[in-house]
């Protein structure tokens, strides 16, 4: 993988199973709302999903699935913090009380 400020186009073979071709002819297929929806998505983020392109089609998925992928990422990271904010709460709770708890102790003897 390249990473860097400068892209360059790189040239990759993949092989598909009957699955993957399946998945792909979905999105292919004008007649199909997932084309629909990937056509959407593609024009929203500046590509070009021309329909005699297998090329553009799998690249447009590909960067699709990577932007699902990264908001699935940050959304599982966004639910750590979540938790890990709440434990800390219930931990200076705990702290609070047991404080409390001991300064009336304190007083009521």
């Amino acid at each position: 993988m390249h990473h860097g400020a400068m892209a360059v186009a790189k040239r990759i073979s993949v092989t598909l199973d009957g699955p993957d071709q399946r998945v792909i002819e979905a999105f292919a297929d004008p007649a199909r709302p997932e084309h629909a929806a990937l056509l959407s998505w593609a024009s929203e983020h500046g590509l070009s999903v021309r329909e005699d392109s297998d090329a553009a089609l799998l690249r447009a998925l590909v960067r699709a699935g990577a932007q699902a992928l990264r908001v699935a990422a940050l959304e599982q990271g966004y639910e750590r913090l979540a938790a890990s904010r709440n434990d800390d709460q219930a931990e200076r709770r705990a702290l609070r009380d047991r404080a409390v708890g001991r300064a009336e102790s304190r007083y009521a003897e």
